[in-house]
């Protein structure tokens, strides 16, 4: 379907006398963006069998099911999908969490001057109080 693709949109030309190969293999740049994306997320043996390369004696000792290769390239599909809007999007998301978490922040550090700024005025009351009863006692006993 690509190759074909690129014969009708004339990327692709008939090669000249004497050449034997064209200027860049059909799928390499698709293979290739699949495996360095991939490898951000994945781990690589998973993401060489996926590719259909041999991975020599690692055949032999590690054979992953269906199921947890699928598993393994769950976690490249955000990396590998091709749609500006999804990145758009997930940028956007970023920045309000980091919006978010400086906001958070902030009310922290506010919360907690407001609770050290109480502590001081029931200290306060409390010495207040404290005086308030000592000159009380110190006029009863005057009358």
């Amino acid at each position: 379907m690509i190759s074909r693709a690129l014969w009708e949109q004339d990327l692709r030309k008939t090669l000249q006398e004497g050449e034997k190969r064209h200027e860049f293999k059909t799928l390499h740049d698709f293979r290739k963006l699949f495996k360095s994306q991939c490898e951000r997320s994945m781990k690589s043996l998973p993401v060489e069998i996926l590719l259909g390369h041999d991975v020599g004696l690692a055949n032999s000792y590690y054979k992953p099911t269906e199921k947890e290769l699928l598993e393994e390239y769950l976690k490249a599909i955000d990396l590998l999908t091709i749609n500006s809007e999804s990145i758009v999007l997930n940028k956007q998301i970023q920045k309000l969490q980091e919006k978010d978490e400086e906001k958070e922040y902030v009310i922290k550090g506010k919360l907690h001057e407001k609770d050290e700024e109480i502590k001081g005025m029931k200290d306060e009351l409390s010495s207040v109080k404290e005086q308030m009863r000592s000159i009380k006692c110190f006029r009863d006993d005057k009358f």
